[in-house]
């Protein structure tokens, strides 16, 4: 999966070569990667400063698109 958004963009010079290889490595070994950009860290729900973790309505939708990809990879 990818990063929380709000980090990414604040540290994107870092983060697109990691992404990149990420996503490389998962297609070439037939898994998935999970988008994250329309989700929020705990700083955009909360205000709370935290913008590397993402808020707890992110994670059930990321443990939810987890779920599909591992469904689909399991076919």
């Amino acid at each position: 999966g990818d990063f929380v958004n709000e980090w990414k963009i604040k540290n994107e010079e870092s983060c697109a070569p990691i992404i990149s290889a990420l996503k490389k490595l998962v297609e070439d070994k037939g898994g998935a990667f999970v988008e994250t950009c329309d989700l929020p860290s705990n700083n955009q729900k909360n205000g709370d400063g935290d913008d590397i973790h993402f808020c707890r309505n992110s994670l059930a939708i990321l443990g939810e698109r987890y779920f599909c990809c591992y469904e689909r990879l399991r076919k």
